[in-house]
């Protein structure tokens, strides 16, 4: 080919093309503010997350506390996710995220002194992490929908793919950052670094706007009740909707707790390691992740969403069943990467079909109830955790990956139109919203015309 010819150029700038793909919705300057925010949210509660399970094993020795611990972070979610979600399509969804921040930074700031003076307890760390937790299913709904307000419908995918390369990037730093911490200064510094985080968080939340957001400023006078009900009406009569949210049930209830709650004790009592181990390994999860969304960035608004997702589901559950009898500490590193590439690969379509199908009126309220699966960890935890303590955390790991993998195939055998979901290349705008807020007849003449076009 000479070097004048068209396509010679054009290979010449593919990789450059290719990686400002990747990056796309970070050249919405009010996406970038939400970005860094992300970022600084997962950092800090990626070395809050290590610090807890780290806290708690070594406070206790029990493994069912630990998986405790982490399952109750989880617990608030199944009430208050669709709370979270409601407030979020009534009210102003950066007043929300400011408020939220100012909390999470108050009741960081207090763990940190309570544990500087030597008086915590068990119950303490239950205590604070569930506070943590109600914050976050508070703030994930409305994160979740500011992402949308943020960036035009084309970049969408791209937007999530990169909200969720923020919280990654950190957990490949922040358990690294934490077993170091620890090590050198004890626990109290981390939390102290966490409520500067939500400090800094509310400081750029300041300036950001919501330029994609078209909710109506009536929103706001329809009642609570009206407003939930017409968030569950508008899931009812979307299938595809609908089985999004109960497959999202799977990984809270049978991989959540393995890959998070239970991996301190997997680290310690079968591969053999310490916390700087345990650390590696949240490390190396976070690396898989990064991986996962990076490549999820990269595709494009391409084709074929419900196939990808369905085979990131189903190798998220087949690795944990394989892993869960490794006890190489060198061999069990590229299995962990390999499930949460899988599980950010799940996830991140997962989103994308939601939001992108979603008309505004109703992204914080679908996100809520997509949320609510977060809720359902409490029992995994509980579950596996018992079973961990009986029989084994390698026999806790197995049957939970068996439980995954079953019930995923089912739940895709059963809603077809999720592993047939398409989307356009070139999205055209969403339907017509309905009239009034909560109203029922509108919400199904919605849902009929999205379960159309995700039929195409």
């Amino acid at each position: 080919m000479r070097r004048g010819d068209p396509g010679a150029k054009t290979g010449g700038t593919r990789p450059r093309r290719q990686a400002l793909n990747t990056f796309a919705s970070l050249r919405h300057p009010n996406f970038r503010l939400l970005w860094i925010t992300s970022l600084l949210n997962a950092g800090s509660n990626w070395i809050q997350q290590v610090t807890l399970g780290w806290l708690a094993y070594d406070l206790t020795g029990s493994a069912l506390t630990a998986g405790l611990v982490f399952g109750v972070r989880s617990l608030p979610a199944l009430f208050v996710g669709p709370i979270g979600g409601v407030l979020g399509d009534r009210f102003e969804r950066k007043r929300g995220l400011q408020i939220n921040s100012g909390y999470m930074a108050v009741l960081a700031l207090v763990f940190a002194l309570h544990l500087a003076l030597g008086n915590v307890q068990a119950w303490h760390i239950v205590l604070f992490t569930f506070l943590q937790g109600l914050g976050q299913a508070l703030v994930m709904p409305v994160r979740q929908a500011l992402v949308a307000n943020t960036v035009p419908r084309e970049d969408l995918m791209n937007a999530i793919a990169l909200n969720s390369l923020a919280f990654n990037a950190m957990r490949v730093v922040g358990p690294a950052v934490a077993g170091a911490l620890i090590v050198i200064f004890g626990p109290a510094l981390n939390f102290g670094i966490q409520s500067l985080a939500y400090v800094a968080v509310f400081l750029l939340v300041l300036p950001l706007k919501s330029p994609h957001s078209d909710l109506d400023k009536r929103r706001a006078n329809v009642s609570f009740r009206e407003s939930f009900v017409g968030g569950l009406t508008y899931v009812r009569q979307n299938p595809t909707t609908r089985g999004l949210i109960l497959l999202a049930l799977i990984p809270a209830l049978f991989t959540t707790p393995i890959n998070l709650g239970l991996l301190p004790v997997y680290a310690s009592d079968v591969l053999k390691v310490g916390s700087g181990g345990l650390g590696m390994m949240y490390s190396v999860q976070g690396l898989g992740a990064v991986i996962g969304t990076l490549t999820i960035a990269s595709l494009g608004n391409f084709r074929s969403k419900g196939l990808l997702l369905s085979a990131g589901a189903l190798c998220l559950a087949g690795t944990i069943t394989i892993y869960s009898q490794i006890t190489v500490f060198l061999v069990a590193l590229p299995f962990l990467a390999l499930a949460t590439g899988s599980l950010m690969t799940y996830t991140t379509l997962t989103m994308t079909i939601i939001q992108t199908t979603t008309p505004d009126e109703y992204r914080g309220r679908v996100s809520g109830l997509n949320f609510m699966a977060h809720g359902f960890t409490p029992l995994g935890s509980l579950l596996f955790g018992t079973i961990a303590e009986f029989y084994g955390v390698s026999t806790a790991m197995l049957i939970a990956g068996v439980c995954a993998l079953s019930f995923m195939l089912l739940i895709l055998a059963s809603f077809p139109s999720i592993r047939a979901f398409q989307s356009d290349p070139d999205p055209s705008p969403l339907p017509a919203e309905p009239p009034a807020l909560g109203n029922q007849e509108a919400a199904a003449a919605v849902g009929s015309a999205l379960e159309g076009s995700g039929r195409r």
